[in-house]
């Protein structure tokens, strides 16, 4: 394998782990539970379905991409539309945030999009990467998904906390 060659794949590869950590989108909205409740006057119970509905949807997409990459559709395609729905469920809420009904809505196109790029990781890896480098952007993927996890965890405790957390994702990323 020439130089060339080797960048080209470590470009994938950051493309790859990059997809992949849009399946914590969902997780995001997590600290901000409380404003969100008492912004529309409601219990923590109605308040959790914003996180609730996306993983429901996240099994939707799962099922959807299941049938579609059998039917060998093109997967770049594929990847944009699903890294279009999550930013577009992420972003509408800010312009539009005065009705609960439409904020659940945003969070279900979240969770279309963040099931199908947590799905289309899998291909990618198996598509478009050699054999010899499968194994380890597996393991990258999985220590960015925990330290992004870590990272959305602290958020509410501990802002410097995050911003380590978020350091160490994007030294791992360039890394690769």
């Amino acid at each position: 394998m020439n130089s060339a060659q080797r960048v080209s794949f470590s470009k994938t590869r950051i493309g790859i782990l990059a997809v992949s950590l849009v399946g914590m989108a969902a997780l995001a909205i997590t600290p901000s539970y409380a404003a969100i409740a008492k912004f529309f006057s409601l219990n923590n119970t109605s308040v959790q379905m914003l996180t609730s509905l996306p993983n429901l949807f996240m099994m939707l997409a799962g099922i959807i991409i299941g049938k579609l990459t059998a039917n060998k559709v093109n997967l770049k395609m594929l990847t944009l539309t699903s890294i279009l729905l999550v930013t577009i469920g992420g972003l509408l809420p800010l312009v539009l945030h005065t009705n609960f009904a439409f904020l659940l809505f945003c969070s279900c196109l979240v969770g279309l999009g963040q099931g199908a790029c947590t799905n289309l990781t899998q291909v990618l890896i198996a598509q478009f990467l050699p054999q010899s480098e499968r194994e380890s952007t597996m393991g990258y993927l999985q220590l960015l998904l925990i330290l992004a996890a870590w990272s959305l965890l602290w958020a509410e405790f501990n802002w410097q906390l995050q911003a380590t957390g978020l350091i160490i994702i994007g030294y791992i990323c360039f890394r690769c």
